[in-house]
């Protein structure tokens, strides 16, 4: 109940004394070009997503190339220089030295025919126009004809996807999906799991491995961690859990594994993923830091060209995570984007107003 009222003072939140929204003002590309035009080359790694004010979840679109030279930290690049891989709910912006998150995944995918879905590479899309974001939003056009929108909400992603007419209607959702980077200064993955709770409803956990320069050993001994250490580890091992469902019960859903590859340079192992009917699915053993890749393919009916999305995510469990899904009784996304521009224009943007006849 209370997150419910939560979501009822965010639809109402504008002030009676400054009607004004500044959020018109707010250009959420600054950062995410360097001086390169094309390139976020030397730019600031900044991710245009769609967010609260201290928000848990920043929800926008992953990209990659081949070439790591482009720099794309916080996993935006200009549509120039990139392909989406999949549209993630943790990720932030300024980031430097190595990638960092880009988790908790969606992917809509119109077509299987050479896809495999142990490596993004073989169904990244790329984008026709120029993508869109204001405050509390993010749209972008994918080469497969969807249309992709965003919003945020304190702990919950809320996703749109618009499906051409005459094609298929997937969502792909790859846990152990992540943002690659370059060198020994990778993020990993380690212990996933995956359930299926019907009729669209879906829950999940991983341990994400930080990165280092040199090399990381890890062996589990009765619940117990110890770390044999070869190099520097920069950043410590945290577990996020995840919960969501959708507006639509799909026709058909599919849990897979497989092993694991690179999420970035080409995947040239041959493997294959191994589909399951299995409501549940266990990526590794704790404390296991080369888990297996694991995932979910959902297909929806012909007869509908919308399906929308809500994904809780909680650093404490799966309960919790699903419990944070309340925060947004709608499925109306236009009314979620409205309600986080109001709690930036009340929480943030309205405090400083100066005014002067000086306009230079």
């Amino acid at each position: 109940m209370f997150l419910f009222v939560y979501f009822l003072i965010l639809i109402g939140s504008t002030t009676a004394s400054n009607t004004t929204d500044f959020t018109k003002y707010v250009n959420l590309f600054i950062g995410t070009e360097g001086d390169v035009p094309g390139s976020a080359f030397r730019g600031g790694n900044f991710f245009p997503g769609a967010t609260l004010p201290f928000g848990a979840v920043k929800v926008g679109i992953d990209t990659t190339r081949y070439n790591t030279s482009y720099a794309a930290n916080a996993g935006y690049l200009p549509i120039t220089h990139s392909n989406v891989t999949a549209i993630t709910l943790h990720n932030i912006s300024g980031t430097g030295g190595a990638s960092t998150y880009g988790q908790i995944p969606q992917m809509p995918l119109t077509n299987l025919t050479g896809v495999n879905l142990l490596d993004n590479l073989t169904y990244m899309q790329p984008r026709t126009v120029e993508d869109v974001a204001s405050v509390g939003y993010f749209r972008t056009h994918l080469g497969n004809g969807v249309t992709a929108e965003m919003s945020a909400g304190m702990h919950v992603g809320m996703m749109r996807y618009r499906y051409p007419e005459g094609r298929g209607r997937y969502v792909l959702v790859d846990v152990s999906h992540f943002l690659p980077s370059a060198g020994k200064k990778e993020q990993w993955y380690g212990f996933n799991g995956f359930v299926f709770k019907g009729r669209g409803w879906l829950t999940g956990k991983g341990i994400r491995m930080g990165f280092w320069r040199g090399v990381v050993m890890g062996l589990g001994i009765l619940g117990m961690r110890c770390i044999v250490k070869v190099g520097q580890q920069v950043r410590g091992d945290y577990r996020v859990y995840f919960c969501g469902h959708f507006d639509s019960v799909p026709i058909q859903s599919q849990l897979f594994w497989g092993k694991y590859t690179d999420p970035f340079r080409p995947n040239t192992t041959g493997v294959v993923p191994t589909f399951t009917n299995a409501s549940s699915i266990q990526g590794g053993a704790l404390n296991y830091q080369y888990a297996h890749q694991i995932g979910a393919l959902f297909e929806f009916s012909p007869n509908i060209s919308t399906v929308t999305s809500k994904v809780g995510i909680s650093w404490i469990s799966t309960e919790k995570a699903c419990q944070f899904l309340d925060e947004i009784p709608t499925w109306d996304l236009n009314a979620m984007m409205k309600a986080v521009k109001n709690e930036w224009n009340e929480q943030v943007l309205s405090k400083i107003d100066a005014t002067s006849t000086n306009e230079t």
